[in-house]
């Protein structure tokens, strides 16, 4: 599964992330006459959906980080544990967001307030992971922020970054797929 991620080609995903989004927001207006006022029977749909779209989005920086690691030369390579964690947790918030839609309690609230919160600073995390795991792979060589702000805010501005970030990626895949089987033979 990993290796679709590094091999598919940047429109591609885009396509498929955008698909997605569309689809996340047809089945939000779908579910909203049948929904006869139950909030969360009208957010199902979409909060489903919503979490293809992030599955997806979270697939890729899981695949993308962790082979960025593995091209990353010894002395450079980042941690990681935290890295992984960071992915993890935004799928973790999602089912969590339905008890808020279930229960309008104020403490489930606000448990829920702070899950997403970590789960940001999680995701933020694992965007300057990936964002300087490519510098490191690119330039074998320590890297200043500079030299990743640009990939980073195309992290941020996902799919439509993909467009720059993604020929990258299919380019180090590549070469090191090459290198692997000139190395076999």
């Amino acid at each position: 599964m990993a290796t679709i991620f590094l091999r598919v080609k940047h429109w591609q995903l885009f396509l498929l992330l955008v698909v997605l989004w569309i689809g996340s927001g047809a089945a939000q207006f779908a579910a909203i006459p049948s929904s006869s006022g139950e909030p969360a029977r009208a957010a199902f749909p979409f909060v489903a959906v919503g979490e293809l779209v992030v599955l997806v989005f979270a697939g890729w920086l899981w695949s993308v980080g962790n082979f960025l690691q593995s091209v990353v030369p010894q002395r450079l390579k980042m941690s990681p544990t935290l890295f992984r964690i960071s992915v993890i947790l935004p799928l973790l918030c999602i089912p969590l967001s339905a008890l808020v839609f279930e229960s309008l309690n104020l403490a489930v609230v606000g448990i829920v307030f702070i899950a997403y919160g970590i789960a940001l600073a999680g995701e933020v995390y694992s965007w300057y992971f990936v964002a300087r795991s490519l510098a490191l792979a690119q330039y074998s060589r320590q890297v200043r922020f500079s030299d990743y702000e640009a990939t980073l805010l195309g992290i941020w501005f996902f799919p439509f970054g993909i467009w720059f970030i993604q020929p990258k990626i299919n380019r180090l895949y590549a070469k090191s797929s090459e290198n692997l089987s000139l190395g076999q033979s």
